[in-house]
């Protein structure tokens, strides 16, 4: 069984190592003919992540540059965790982090 630690440092890897908005991927666990194809997905949404049905995109509602931020992110994250200098867990997770201070410029 993973600790939290390993859960959280597994997707931040993932999330900044896969690209959705050029490889799909499927949570469907048996390949169905009536189920449609991931490149159909692809023809309609910029990032594809289908559930365990194959019928609905889990990232439907997400832009192709609203999921390279993610993954920006996720880099960025990964290089603090391999860091040993630094408390990762505080610099991470418990340190806030002003809505200023993260971008130039908010449009309300």
């Amino acid at each position: 069984m993973m600790s939290g630690y390993q859960v959280l440092r597994s997707t931040l890897q993932f999330l900044a190592t896969t690209d959705l908005s050029v490889t799909e991927i499927s949570l469907v666990k048996d390949v169905d003919v009536s189920l449609p194809v991931l490149n159909y997905f692809h023809q309609v949404f910029e990032v594809v992540f289908v559930d365990p049905s194959g019928l609905m995109n889990l990232c439907a509602d997400m832009t192709a540059s609203k999921y390279h931020r993610v993954q920006f992110e996720a880099k960025c994250s990964m290089e603090i965790f391999d860091d040993w200098t630094v408390d990762s867990f505080q610099a991470l997770l418990m340190t806030m982090k002003p809505l200023d201070r993260a971008f130039d410029h908010v449009f309300h």
